[in-house]
């Protein structure tokens, strides 16, 4: 398992029959490698038993989505689904989990050095998204793809035979530094940049989605975010070294509220802010 060597899919690891234990899954999706770690405390038995998970490439909020324990958004770029399966044995009919490991890396909305990043855990439906720590992790900075690793849930969460259940990168709520926008991928496009510049997003009015083109004269760093009109980031779209030329990124304000929005485009000193407008 690393950054160049994981499952694309789902990928289910056997239960020990000794009692509770950790099991690692190198799984990832288009975009990376985004492992994930989950601790049951059921034992399995030797004819079977073992837990299913795979990354899903999307919004872990599924538009009208609720949040509880101290969180006020999830990823708006992946989330994972993990299923127990009990095999051809006939007990347990059930697996209890209690802690739960979601990764990070460049394109996910995840800023370094700070204390405000929580692993966040639903239902199938993601109906409502819970905050399950931990209360102390402090972001490190990627690549390579980080794992955080929950605090004990409580309550324990218990799957039956073919039940699924949802994990996803959580922020505390009123903080900023993690967008959890999720990187979109940007796309190099022809052209011979002279200049610094940032484009009207096309179309505009837009839903759900829309096109945000830039140029930049020369290789750096490069930032493309969007805000709402009080300022508060609520998606990181392009946050990479790029070379000198012409771009464009796609943002899918599916999870989004109505409303015009700012997004600006930043290398270095260099800023440039234009408005959007989002209509249902």
């Amino acid at each position: 398992m690393s950054d160049s060597s994981y499952v694309l899919g789902n990928f289910g690891r056997g239960i020990s029959n000794s009692g509770s234990g950790t099991r690692d899954f190198p799984i990832g999706d288009a975009k990376g490698y985004r492992p994930a770690r989950i601790h049951n405390t059921t034992a399995g038995v030797a004819t079977g038993h073992h837990i299913r998970i795979g990354v899903v490439a999307g919004n872990a909020n599924t538009g009208s989505s609720t949040f509880a324990g101290g969180i006020d958004k999830v990823s708006a770029a992946r989330y994972y689904k993990v299923m127990y399966c009990k095999g051809l044995a006939t007990n347990p009919a059930t697996m209890t989990y209690d802690k739960f490991g979601v990764s990070y890396g460049s394109d996910d909305g995840v800023a370094t050095g700070n204390g405000n990043l929580r692993v966040a855990i639903s239902d199938s439906t993601r109906k409502t998204w819970t905050n399950v720590g931990p209360a102390t992790y402090t972001t490190l900075a990627t690549p390579p793809s980080q794992v955080i690793y929950s605090d004990v849930a409580s309550p324990l969460i218990t799957l039956n035979d073919g039940q699924w259940m949802t994990l996803a990168l959580g922020r505390v709520t009123g903080t900023t530094e993690n967008s959890l926008g999720g990187a979109t991928s940007v796309e190099q496009v022809l052209g011979i940049p002279t200049s610094f510049a940032l484009e009207q997003n096309y179309p505009n009015p837009f839903n759900p989605s829309t096109t945000i083109k830039f140029q930049i004269a020369k290789t750096g760093f490069v930032t493309l975010k969007v805000f709402d009109m009080l300022g508060k980031e609520v998606s990181t779209l392009v946050n990479q070294q790029l070379d000198a030329g012409s771009y464009q990124s796609k943002w899918d304000a599916s999870g989004y509220a109505s409303g015009m929005y700012l997004y600006t485009l930043q290398q270095g000193n260099t800023v440039e802010t234009r408005k959007l407008m989002l209509v249902k």
